[in-house]
């Protein structure tokens, strides 16, 4: 079932490159099969303008680099992540996860 849809996301982009809401869902189920280059495209792709506001968003980069074993890049939009993530309660969680991962990261 989750194929079908994945299919039927990728039909509907080919008819609207560039719209975010299957960009990003797209992005969130190759995150989830672990396909770290899909996922970063889609989302790089979302993130096309650098515009890097959204905090799911660069937490979803973040583990995407770190999936694919890209520390710097990693520790980038982790640090992102958890700047915008301050600013809001809603990713308390998210963000002491992104801050262990950060520590991890940044020992040698």
């Amino acid at each position: 079932q989750g194929e079908t849809a994945e299919k039927i996301l990728k039909s509907l982009l080919k008819l609207n490159r560039d719209d975010i809401t299957l960009l990003l869902s797209l992005g969130n189920i190759s995150l989830s099969r672990r396909n770290y280059p899909e996922a970063l495209s889609y989302y790089l792709t979302v993130d096309k303008n650098k515009v890097l506001q959204e905090p799911e968003l660069c937490y979803n980069i973040a583990l995407s680099y770190d999936g694919l074993g890209s520390k710097q890049e990693a520790i980038l939009y982790y640090e992102r992540f958890i700047a915008l993530a301050s600013q809001s309660y809603l990713h308390i969680n998210a963000a002491t996860e992104a801050k262990k991962r950060l520590t991890l990261l940044k020992t040698p």
